[in-house]
């Protein structure tokens, strides 16, 4: 089950790598529904 918890992990990151890019370049990465 390792490379179960790798992609676990990898996604993990990957999502966090977005959100702090999305922070960084202060772009949103969704339009919120008001």
């Amino acid at each position: 089950m390792q490379v179960k918890k790798a992609l676990k992990f990898f996604k993990a990151d990957l999502q966090g790598w977005l959100c702090f890019n999305a922070v960084n370049e202060q772009v949103p990465t969704f339009v919120p529904l008001e």
